[in-house]
């Protein structure tokens, strides 16, 4: 499981990388405003919090599973529900940069032009 998502954490960070440069070229009538510079130290950012993150959540499933298998229900049911909201953590931060793609991608598309 631990392997599962770090594979997943490493894969996805990538993913707007791979996106061409020329749409985040945004041009308004005469004038046009380059964002790569912007998106660069935005995915530098994500990607050190996204490895934190994985990192921190990779150990708070080991430890969880370490009190699960000391026994004890109530213990148990505390490591559970750890564990459980570990990976949602952890696959909320990982799928963030494909939601915010979907988003961008829509708002582009179904955007409001003054010209048409």
């Amino acid at each position: 499981m631990l392997m599962i998502l770090l594979v997943c954490g490493q894969t996805t960070a990538y993913a707007a990388d791979r996106k061409s440069d020329s749409q985040w070229i945004i041009t308004e009538g005469e004038q046009t405003v380059d964002m790569t510079g912007f998106r660069d130290e935005v995915l530098r950012d994500y990607r050190m919090f996204q490895s934190v993150s994985t990192a921190i959540a990779g150990v708070s499933v080991a430890v969880s599973a370490f009190q699960l298998l000391q026994g004890g229900d109530q213990n148990a049911e505390r490591a559970k529900r750890t564990i459980i909201w570990a990976l949602m953590a952890a696959a909320v931060v990982n799928v963030l940069p494909e939601v915010i793609g979907i988003g961008v991608t829509l708002g582009r598309q179904y955007a409001w032009s003054p010209t048409g």
